[in-house]
């Protein structure tokens, strides 16, 4: 039976490499080829379109914007339904603007009519419409930014068109008509472009990745289990790189330490790394796969439960990092902040680094743990979580440093662990017979190895059988047949072997072998010790054991899925996306067009809807009050005086609870007006091209407006709208390309207009060569700007010889005026942007991040009332979590967003952006484990490791509490951490310390439930569900280990933090080290 299965894994995974598209396979020259054909075709028909006579007779003097146009608003690239919807919006956004620019001149005619041409009304008419758009547009720009390209076309026709007809008189069809033309053909030349030639669908792609990602979870389990189980076993593939660290640094040392780890684990965390990126490219294609228009069997959509269950594999612990080290400048802060030597007799042992544990055993198997020594208690009590004492240097870091510098230890140290050591052999002496030392252990090592393995394999084939059955159902593969697996068969061995696993994790804590002779006594201290699961291994044991069962669950459902998907025998048909309105909230982690920040969505408005009436403040609890029961004021009647009762009068109307509520909403209206970035950035928008038009609405006579007629002057307001950016270093940045761009595109307009003249052919020819570079630049390049800045600069100097439109100019004078008027536009960006409402990437980084620990700590105070309620089953309003996680994947995604931002961004101020990078990973890393802690309290014994341990688990939750309060509140205000903060980790040790008292008593029980059996005088009925209680107490394990990578997390928050904005320290480093 075991060759057939064999062959048949082996078959599936072949099939599984064989599964590739014809397209996936094409070299990524050919990728890019590919995607430049598009828009460079699209710039060859808008030259078209100039230089044809019946259509430029369409455009008038504007012929020219036609491939401006294109590049700036229509530019053709991503998925069809992409550009469908994109440059469908930006059509509607330039005749909107256009509609508007009418509705002005009209107003501008009747003023023209009725006083004179050119008159004062005519001229502030048009003036008051141009400003009026420019502050709508503004706003919708910064607060929807998908309606970014939109609102720049809604702005761009208007400032040609109302600066250039003052003197109207009469309305004329062909105001409306010229631009609109322009427009229609830019729109017309991407759109069939971009659809008769862009990539159809991203399902080849798809079916690539989920292949990649199924063969690297299927590496991975072996290697992971290898890495937990036998920790000592060397990799079996040597040819994983060691990674190559100085070790002449002081950071040096750790590098060190993890260059010469294990190879399995250093295999492990390279494949953990790989399957992370394979999932995040998977969800990124899928989200374009979802926006393509498919002829399919499914839609789109059926495959969503297959990446969420795909996203969940992914975040299983036994695909994660099993050694998790802090990153680079993290593991640095780490050192400076906790660089106080500390004797291993004050620290606590800890099943993983971060993870503390009683240094010492329960001596009685039904009692409670022992407590902690006077000194242990007294040092942890008296340090904070993130200073240089005792309980700081629980941290990873520290550890690491106090084994690699063990060999320094003073002569009191050593004296110290040496008692520790020989009250830990103490502790563990039994009156019972001490069974021979590695036969038990290593036989349950076996066992458990053996079991875990057999579930490996079992879920090994079943995720190779579910990537073969997605393939076939989606067609995703181009040749032979494969062969199918046999679904019920891979979910009966899966089924098989998870119950193998549980009935082998459920005598884990069963402890030694009976003794043989009837008569001798059961030592459950014997059998406590005598396991080979350690005092440091249990609880990391536990953890990854329910990670591996979880991993089994997680699995048989993908392969569920995957088979109604392959047995669901629907017909082929046309499944079109939906529509996605712009000014909808964006996903979490959704791509903008432009550098800003997204928006918040009225989902977070659901995070005050659970509040305890002692969370609101005072203004809520005032409106809250007024509701429930009306407050005793003297009546009108009782008042004596005139002035009494106008005073009472006035009150009994001014504090009604609806005009408290209606003066509360006032106020934070005007408070968001006048703090509003959306409406600064609007403003300023609005200032600069108030002041830089200005000029065209002088009086006929002046030189101004003469200059500005004479030079075309709404080149310098266009480059000035194009160039402001939400972010202050980001209009620096793109300021800087966009005028090196516009040299370039003056100096090869010159040089094209030298070369071919007036000739339309050579001008075609050469603007299209001239056009592949440009694409190319803006599709895969990081000067986009200076790209798109350098094609909108080329036809208004190559065609206007062409279309007459010089007034006697020559070709270099209309290059130095086009680049003089953009160069005035950048420099008024710049310093507008500077110095009129700032924004600085980096301040809304920091905002974002507090943002992100707010959510984050709303989040364990929901998972806290919920623990903490005073009941054995625990109760959860499951659909409030959803919510807050994706409040933090907002902020997360805003926060690596503004990260991008600094990176691109000019600045004088030093940026530790690789620091910022690594705290957005620690909150990330933060909020997963506190969802893996959350799904394992459903199974916790609550009675033992809760309820009895109230107080205990309230001290825990309130220093949490107070740890992601303070980080949170010194990313906002940026300033300094306090010295001392109150540690989870002792806390945490005793209840820990309750999970081994439990333990011991589920032992002790099953032990005598075992001698029973064996002496033949157990009842039937003894044991109906076998296993139950000690799986609840892996749970209970896996959740203390869980915790303790908390705390790990917020040790790394504190440290970062404390690096970033300083201490307010009060007590002396080298006090602390004679304390």
């Amino acid at each position: 039976m075991a060759a057939p299965d064999m062959r048949r894994r082996m078959s599936l995974a072949a099939e599984s490499r064989r599964i590739i598209s014809l397209s996936s396979r094409l070299p990524p020259w050919m990728h890019r080829a590919r995607q430049l054909v598009p828009p460079v075709l699209a710039c060859f028909l808008s030259f078209i379109c100039i230089v044809v006579g019946p259509l430029n007779r369409l455009t008038g003097q504007y012929a020219f914007l036609v491939n401006t146009s294109v590049i700036l608003f229509y530019f053709p690239k991503g998925r069809i339904s992409t550009i469908l919807e994109n440059n469908t919006v930006s059509l509607l956004g330039a005749l909107g603007g256009l509609g508007w620019s009418s509705a002005v001149l009209a107003v501008a005619a009747w003023c023209g009519t009725h006083y004179r041409a050119d008159s004062t009304q005519s001229r502030s008419v048009l003036s008051v419409g141009l400003a009026f758009l420019s502050l709508t547009g503004g706003c919708l720009r910064s607060y929807a930014p998908r309606l970014n390209v939109a609102c720049r076309a809604a702005m761009f026709y208007p400032i040609f068109l109302l600066t250039s007809e003052q003197a109207i008189t009469r309305m004329n069809k062909w105001h409306f008509l010229n631009q609109f033309f322009v427009t229609l053909f830019a729109y017309v030349a991407a759109t069939v472009c971009g659809v008769a030639l862009a990539e159809h669908s991203s399902a080849p792609h798809l079916g690539t990745q989920i292949v990649a990602s199924v063969r690297s979870m299927c590496d991975l389990i072996p290697t992971s289990l290898t890495a937990i189980l036998e920790p000592d076993a060397k990799a079996a593939d040597s040819s994983v790189p060691t990674p190559t660290v100085d070790h002449n640094t002081a950071s040096g040392t750790l590098e060190k330490e993890l260059g010469e780890q294990n190879p399995a684990h250093l295999r492990q965390q390279l494949l953990a790394q790989d399957l992370r990126t394979q999932v995040s490219a998977m969800q990124d294609t899928f989200k374009a796969y979802s926006l393509d228009i498919v002829y399919a069997r499914h839609p789109p959509s059926a495959l969503r439960p297959v990446i969420k269950i795909f996203g969940r594999l992914q975040r299983n612990a036994l695909f994660m990092p099993s050694w998790h080290e802090p990153g680079e400048r993290i593991r640095t802060a780490l050192e400076r902040a906790y660089a106080t030597p500390r004797s291993p007799a004050a620290s606590r042992v800890s099943s993983r680094p971060g993870t503390p544990r009683a240094s010492s055993s329960a001596t009685n198997g039904f009692g409670g743990g022992t407590p902690l020594t006077h000194t242990t208690a007294e040092s942890d009590s008296v340090t904070g979580t993130a200073t240089p004492t005792a309980a700081a240097l629980n941290s990873a870091a520290h550890m690491k440093s106090l084994r690699l510098h063990s060999t320094h230890l003073t002569r009191e140290t050593a004296a110290e662990h040496l008692a520790r050591e020989l009250s830990k052999i103490a502790t563990h002496r039994h009156a019972g017979i001490r069974l021979p030392s590695g036969t038990h252990d290593s036989s349950a090592r076996r066992k458990l190895t053996a079991t875990c393995g057999n579930l490996g394999s079992a879920i090994t084939a079943a995720l190779r059988g579910s990537a073969t059955l997605l393939t076939e159902a989606c067609e995703w593969r181009w040749r032979t047949p494969p062969v199918l697996p046999h679904t019920d068969h891979l979910l009966a061995q899966l089924d098989r072997t998870l119950a193998e696993l549980e009935k082998r994790l459920s005598g884990i804590l069963d402890g030694a072998e009976v003794p043989k002779s009837p008569t001798s006594g059961v030592v459950f201290e014997d059998q406590m010790t005598s396991d080979w699961l350690d005092e440091e291994d249990r609880f990391r044991i536990a953890f990854f054991m329910i990670a591996l069962l979880d991993l089994a669950r997680d699995t048989r459902l993908l392969l569920y899925t995957a088979g109604g998907l392959h047995d669901a025998q629907a017909h082929k048909q046309w499944y079109f996306p939906p529509v996605h309105w712009p000014w909808a909230p964006l996903p979490d982690d959704e791509v903008l067009p432009s550098i800003d920040t997204a928006l918040l969505s009225s989902t977070d408005e659901h995070t005050f809807l659970y509040k305890n009436n002692e969370d609101l403040d005072f203004v809520q609890s005032l409106l809250h009050e007024s509701r429930q029961t009306s407050k005793a004021r003297p009546r009108l009647a009782e008042a004596r005086t005139f002035g009494e009762r106008a005073f009472v009068a006035w009150h009994s109307v001014w504090d009604r609870s609806g005009v408290v509520l209606t003066r509360v909403l006032l106020s934070k209206a005007l408070h968001t007006l006048k703090h509003s970035r959306h409406v600064h950035f609007a403003l300023k928008q609005t200032i600069g091209i108030s002041v830089l038009s200005l000029a065209a609405f002088l009086p006929a006579g002046n030189s101004g407006r003469q200059w500005y007629d004479s030079t075309n002057g709404a080149w310098m307001v266009v480059s000035f709208m194009y160039v402001l950016e939400v972010t202050t270093g980001a209009t620096l940045h793109i300021g800087f390309y966009r005028l090196l761009g516009t040299f370039i595109g003056a100096v090869l307009g010159y040089i094209f207009t030298t070369i071919a003249g007036a000739n339309a052919y050579g001008l075609v020819v050469l603007c299209t060569a001239a056009s592949i570079p440009i694409s190319y630049g803006i599709l895969f390049m990081e000067v986009a700007p200076m790209a798109v800045v350098t094609g909108i600069t080329l036809p208004p100097i190559v065609f206007l010889q062409y279309l007459g439109l010089t007034n006697g100019k020559s070709q270099f004078h209309i290059a130095w005026e086009r680049f003089v008027e953009i160069t005035i536009g950048i420099a008024a960006a710049l310093i507008i942007g500077m110095w009129l409402w700032p924004m600085h990437a980096r301040v809304q980084y920091f905002s974002a991040v507090a943002d992100t620990m707010d959510q984050i700590t709303e989040y364990y105070l929901r998972m806290s009332r919920d623990l903490l309620r005073p009941s054995l089953v625990y109760r959860a309003n499951n659909k409030q979590y959803p919510i807050l996680e994706s409040g933090v994947r907002r902020h997360l995604t805003r926060s690596r967003r503004l990260i991008d931002i600094q990176k691109r961004e000019i600045s004088l101020l030093p940026r530790p952006i690789k620091l910022y990078s690594e705290v957005i990973d620690v909150a990330e890393r933060l909020i997963e484990t506190f969802t893996e802690v959350r799904i394992l309290r459903f199974s916790l014994p609550r009675q033992e490791t809760v309820l009895d341990v109230l107080p205990i688990r309230r001290e825990l939750v309130s220093a949490i509490l107070i740890n992601l309060w303070a980080c949170a509140q010194a990313f906002r205000s940026r300033s300094r951490l306090p010295q001392l903060l109150p540690s989870p980790r002792v806390p945490l040790g005793e209840v820990m310390d309750a999970t081994d008292s439990h333990a011991q008593g589920v032992r002790a029980m099953r032990a005598r439930a075992n001698l029973r059996r064996r002496r033949g005088r157990e009842v039937g009925d003894d044991v109906d569900e076998p296993g139950r209680d000690e799986i609840a107490v892996l749970y209970g394990m896996a959740e203390n280990e869980a915790l303790g990578e908390v705390i790990s997390s917020l040790e790394e928050l504190l440290a970062a933090a404390r690096t970033l904005f300083g201490t307010q320290s009060f007590l002396d480093t080298a006090d602390l080290r004679q304390m």
